[in-house]
């Protein structure tokens, strides 16, 4: 087993005490449609280094869409976007983000590959398509491992793995590349009450441990909101953004998931 202390450390932001937080990710006035149908209305936020932002909304409210435009799988209709201060048409530095979409966990039990081959395919971008996978990006996959708990499994295929285990594996995919942001859409859909929390507490590790910015959909706002550190309330129009007691507290969520929507607050 790899040394903890040789082990690769992420590339996380960080900045000294009484710095002005740096922006990771600026949307700016951003819709999109689909087939004509508006789905994103006017959307501006931006997330700093350090966040860990979860984003709610009932279904059909736009976040699905929201990240992929944030990780680059769609551009926006209107609006700008910049990722660590580059727009998002000039930004090439993909190895910066991690994402693990939404299902991303159903995988056939006879998908033929082990785990350890799934969370090294993470390291493409940065070793190239046609380049052998070498020593440092071994030492990423082991660390990527070790960090999401499975290091005794990286032999096993993955499709063997139980739900929780396999979201675990994703996210160590994601890992690997040592983002600086973790993007994570709806990960917990059909992973069991236990796995729920040890991946919260795998979250909190990456959060508060290595510094690493994270924006993550749910549906399950009362877990989302005590997890976080920014909530972010879609409903095609950012309904509410800012700190999650307040959210809480307002009348945005009987506004949002009851009686129709109407924009409350909007923290910067």
């Amino acid at each position: 087993m790899m040394r903890a202390d040789r082990l690769p450390k992420p590339h996380a932001v960080s900045r000294r005490p009484g710095e002005r937080p740096v922006p990771v990710v600026e949307v700016r006035g951003v819709c999109f449609s689909y087939d004509g149908a508006r789905v994103l209305e006017d959307i501006t936020l931006t997330i700093y280094a350090g966040d860990f932002l979860g984003i709610i909304g009932p279904n059909g409210s736009g976040k699905t869409t929201l990240v992929k435009i944030i990780v680059g799988l769609l551009r926006p209709e209107c609006g700008t976007v910049r990722l660590f201060g580059t727009d998002l048409a000039r930004f090439g530095q993909w190895s910066r983000i991690g994402y693990v979409p939404q299902r991303a966990a159903s995988i056939e039990s006879r998908f033929p590959a082990s785990v350890e081959e799934v969370v090294l395919s993470g390291r493409a971008g940065r070793a190239g398509l046609f380049r052998g996978f070498g020593a440092e990006d071994r030492r990423a996959m082991y660390w990527a491992l070790e960090t999401v708990g499975l290091g005794d499994l990286r032999g096993r295929q993955i499709g063997h793995l139980s739900g929780g285990q396999q979201q675990r594996a994703l996210i160590a995919r994601a890992l690997v590349s040592q983002p600086e942001l973790l993007v994570l859409d709806e990960p917990l859909v059909g992973v069991d009450a236990e796995a729920q929390e040890r991946f919260y507490d795998l979250l909190r590790y990456l959060h508060r441990n290595l510094g690493v910015t994270l924006v993550m959909v749910s549906h399950d706002v009362g877990v989302v909101a005590s997890a976080v550190t920014t909530l972010a309330c879609l409903n095609k129009m950012l309904v509410y953004h800012g700190e999650p007691t307040g959210f809480l507290e307002s009348d945005a969520l009987r506004a949002v998931y009851h009686t129709g929507v109407r924009v409350v607050s909007h923290v910067h």
